[in-house]
């Protein structure tokens, strides 16, 4: 399930980026091949691989993980039950 929604997330953040696989693989700092196969599900990703991806985006390893819809239910959750850290309900 997480090759899916890793490849799903890549997909939608470069092209919302305009960034073609090869500036988006030189900004994380890996080989623009791998990063196409991760983009089609034909590879396999490491913790450090992760990290680069996460750094060279901007995104956090949850908004390449979960997908965006994760945030969605939380943004509405928030918006429902209020934010129990924040003291605000």
């Amino acid at each position: 399930m997480f090759k899916i929604t890793l490849s799903a997330a890549l997909r939608q953040i470069c092209t919302e980026r305009e960034l073609t696989f090869e500036s988006a693989s030189l900004k994380c700092g890996l080989n623009s091949r791998f990063l196409e196969e991760l983009i089609t599900t034909r590879a396999d990703t490491s913790i450090d691989s992760l990290e680069k991806l996460c750094n060279g985006l901007g995104v956090t390893p949850n908004e390449l993980l979960l997908g965006s819809h994760a945030f969605d239910e939380l943004t509405y959750a928030v918006a429902l039950y209020g934010d129990r850290n924040s003291g605000v309900v």
